[in-house]
């Protein structure tokens, strides 16, 4: 659904009179690219209007700028005709936010919705802490979630498999383990582990066409 996010927009103490030209929304990263007149780059995060960034990029007037969809940053040109760029860093992003912007009290919630969302590494640590946190206070729905989000399979492991089959089924409930794998269904394809430990059980509820659909959408990994 649509939201607004305000925030106040500190302008460096060498150019407190400068203003924004230009402001580019990435889908790609969640972020959004400020250019100003005298050269200066903000970066936000989206979804809480967190700066992120602020640097100069160009000595000289920047002239115009455009989004570019290729790399999900901007281009822009300065003055003098030079062409300049900026984009997301994506191996470094997280690290950056966790270790760089100390100010920041929000810094790890930032940090891992971007992982979350825009698939960015560096966040592993993160998600072990947050799939722990959902699965020791029984929530195994965002427990899944989050296992299935992790883009790196830091999570998706034997030991996952096992916490899931160890845990009983709430009464009127699907079992937990059904629920992993019916997530990590709906974000991509089982591995090789995965696919076996799902097919079994249903094989031996005579519901083969659910393995047949499954192999037809490329969701499992075929093993001898």
């Amino acid at each position: 659904p649509p939201f607004k996010m305000q925030s106040e927009v500190a302008m460096p103490p060498e150019a407190p009179n400068d203003f924004a030209v230009a402001l580019h929304l990435s889908e790609k990263h969640g972020v959004a690219f400020m250019v100003t007149k005298a050269g200066y780059l903000f970066v936000f995060d989206v979804a809480t209007a967190t700066m992120l960034v602020r640097t100069r990029v160009s000595q000289d007037t920047i002239f115009i700028s455009t989004y570019s969809s290729l790399s999900g940053g901007c281009i822009f040109v300065n003055r003098k005709g030079a062409v300049l760029s900026a984009k997301v860093n994506e191996p470094t992003m997280v690290g950056y936010i966790m270790n760089s912007l100390v100010q920041l009290s929000n810094r790890q919630d930032v940090a891992f919705n971007l992982a979350r969302r825009f698939g960015l590494p560096g966040a592993d640590e993160l998600f072990q802490r947050q799939f722990s946190h959902y699965f020791a206070s029984g929530d195994y729905k965002n427990a899944a979630l989050v296992a299935a989000q992790c883009k790196s399979g830091a999570l998706r492991t034997p030991q996952t498999i096992q916490q899931f089959k160890s845990v009983q089924a709430p009464a009127g409930q699907s079992s937990p383990i059904l629920h992993y794998f019916s997530t990590l269904l709906e974000y991509g394809r089982l591995n090789a582990l995965e696919s076996v430990e799902l097919a079994r059980p249903v094989v031996q509820q005579q519901r083969r066409e659910l393995v047949e659909k499954w192999l037809k959408e490329d969701k499992l990994e075929c093993t001898e």
